[in-house]
């Protein structure tokens, strides 16, 4: 009896211990709650979650899974202190957990160069990417070639420094010479747009500007108002030929070609609000009595 019941009572020690240990479904439905606050905006809940997830990644030992929920666990807290604009605490927190930058994913050090370069810190940003693009261990990894173009389209293209795009490329023992070329030949093409695009706006811009500043342009506004005031005055003159117009309406006429010669004989020198308010009182008067005649010819 007595052995039976310390068989039972190590098998009831083993389970405790083994029920303990976290397992990977839960792990992952973590990761999945975490996923969870993150879009719910309950960064700080993220935060704390992400860390417990840690805190189980590491007790469940190493292996490529292991690698993988912490990859995860670490982009989820990268986004949740961005969101609380806490970036500066980014860095530190990556390099707690993979004991610094040299052994990070590549995801994770594209992620901490997006999110400074969004904040123009664009020296951390090159001393992150330096650190991990000369480390020969990373020269094999799929995503080289994605971390020198990430370094080189967030923070050497935004600073101007088009000089400095193929020596830094020059420095990235990794790339391969096709990637290289290929990385050359896409920023050059892009630098001769950009550069055209600023041609073709200096352009206009100057065109504009000489528009502004042309006096010709005002003797051509000048001209079409000659042109149509002497429209008016002839629609008038044929008005009170064929027609037997009484005597108010003659002298609405008379107002309206005074006006119209007035307009014409002060154009470069600018009307006053109440001429303005005239003007505009007898083109009222126009359009309503003589449109209609206007149209019917």
């Amino acid at each position: 009896m007595a052995v039976a019941g310390a068989v039972r009572e190590k098998i009831t020690e083993q389970k405790e211990k083994y029920c303990s240990f976290p397992t990977k479904i839960d792990i992952a439905r973590k990761l999945k709650d975490a996923g969870d606050l993150l879009i719910y905006k309950r960064f700080e809940d993220c935060l704390d979650l992400c860390q417990e997830v840690v805190d189980e990644v590491n007790n469940l030992g190493s292996g490529e899974s292991s690698s993988i929920y912490r990859e995860s666990c670490c982009m989820l807290a990268v986004q949740a202190y961005a969101e609380l604009n806490k970036w500066e605490e980014v860095l530190p927190y990556v390099t707690a957990l993979y004991a610094g930058i040299e052994g990070c994913p590549a995801r994770i050090v594209q992620l901490c160069i997006l999110l400074h370069s969004r904040v123009q810190d664009f020296t951390t940003c090159s001393a992150i990417a330096s650190i991990w693009l000369k480390l020969p261990e990373n020269h094999k990894d799929p995503l080289y070639a994605a971390m020198a173009d990430t370094l080189v389209q967030f923070v050497l293209v935004p600073q101007g420094r088009w000089d400095s795009i193929e020596p830094f490329l020059n420095t990235c023992l990794g790339l391969e010479k096709t990637q290289k070329e290929g990385l050359l030949s896409k920023y050059q093409k892009r630098k001769q747009v950009l550069d055209r695009r600023k041609a073709q706006e200096e352009e206009d811009r100057e065109k504009s500007t000489f528009k502004q500043q042309d006096p010709r342009s005002n003797v051509l506004d000048v001209a079409n108002s000659a042109t149509l005031s002497q429209h008016v005055i002839i629609q008038l003159w044929k008005y009170l030929y064929h027609s037997r117009p009484t005597l108010p309406m003659v002298l609405v006429i008379a107002v309206i070609m005074t006006a119209v010669l007035v307009k014409r004989c002060n154009k470069g020198s600018g009307w006053t609000k109440p001429g303005k308010m005239f003007i505009s009182f007898v083109a009222t008067i126009w359009r309503r009595l003589f449109a209609p005649y206007h149209l019917a010819r």
